[in-house]
């Protein structure tokens, strides 16, 4: 484990915390923990003003790298550094204790790369990351934020069940929702989009991962489908994002997992695992909050 990193982290994530355990949940309230800050207090105004439409920014990473992405979905990593969700803020500390030196790390939906840079600098040299996102201009933003990483390898496509190509659908304000999966009521556009198979690209490749990250709202089932191969034979550990959404959760992903002989466990604060039951899972996140979930499945 990289204690110098993981320390770097917990300062971050407990300016974060600050925030988010606020005694009132109005917005007036949380900004006053930004009066000490004349510069996280405009930033934050340029988050309320970006919610009409992306904002592009130059952001840092607690890492030290240079971080180009959109407001307003990396408010957090503008201002602190990381990721802000409480979620991706537990999945990022269990990737610094748990991610080694040579491993093998793709990251599925890699969005503008927060996930690829930080896996660039655990696995090392002697590592190797694989980084997918089909949409575009945040590809471009993913090669400048991955610029000078060897050992990190980009792919502008999706994940799927199938190779060719395939429509996908583009949130018009924020870019981690895009999906090969449309979401109900939602004022999408679309964009034709290569997608390839987790099997077709490992074997091709030579590929064999250790650990796979899924997230790509709502199409984890058919990226396990394309992937089954790989899966039986290489076992890698996966973090798999569960949509619980107003219209029901998806836990078809999860149900296949289970069936590749993969054990879902719940992700604790502290980034320890805690073996959770499929039933568990559909009863404790299939109520519609409209919020997501990221669990670790690994063989036994």
């Amino acid at each position: 484990m990289n204690s110098e990193l993981l320390e770097k982290f917990e300062k971050r994530a407990a300016k974060v915390n600050s925030w988010y355990s606020a005694a009132s949940p109005k917005w007036y309230s949380r900004l006053k923990r930004f009066s000490g800050s004349p510069a996280h207090y405009l930033k934050y105004f340029v988050y309320q003003f970006s919610k009409k439409g992306p904002i592009f920014i130059r952001a840092r990473t607690f890492l030290g790298t240079k971080f180009y992405c959109y407001l307003p979905d990396y408010f957090w990593t503008w201002c602190c550094g990381i990721l802000g969700d409480p979620s991706e803020r537990i999945l990022t500390r269990f990737l610094i204790k748990n991610i080694r030196e040579g491993d093998v790390f793709l990251d599925v939906g890699s969005n503008c790369g927060f996930y690829a840079v930080l896996a660039g600098v655990l696995t090392g040299e002697k590592g190797s990351v694989h980084a997918f996102e089909p949409t575009q201009n945040i590809f471009k933003m993913l090669e400048k934020n991955t610029k000078g990483f060897k050992n990190v390898f980009l792919v502008d496509a999706a994940i799927s069940d199938k190779s060719g190509e395939a429509e996908f659908f583009l949130n018009p304000l924020y870019t981690v929702a895009n999906s090969l999966v449309i979401k109900p009521a939602a004022a999408y556009t679309t964009a034709k989009v290569k997608v390839t198979t987790l099997d077709n690209y490992c074997y091709a490749h030579n590929v064999k991962p250790t650990f796979i990250k899924l997230d790509i709202e709502g199409a984890e089932m058919a990226a396990v489908l394309g992937g089954q191969r790989i899966l039986t034979e290489t076992s890698p550990i996966i973090s798999l994002e569960i949509l619980d959404q107003p219209s029901g959760a998806d836990f078809s992903a999860a149900e296949k997992l289970v069936g590749l002989g993969y054990v879902p466990h719940k992700l604790l604060p502290n980034a320890q695992l805690e073996k959770i039951s499929l039933p568990e899972i559909v009863s404790l996140y299939g109520s519609g909050k409209n919020d997501f979930y990221n669990f670790i499945f690994k063989k036994s």
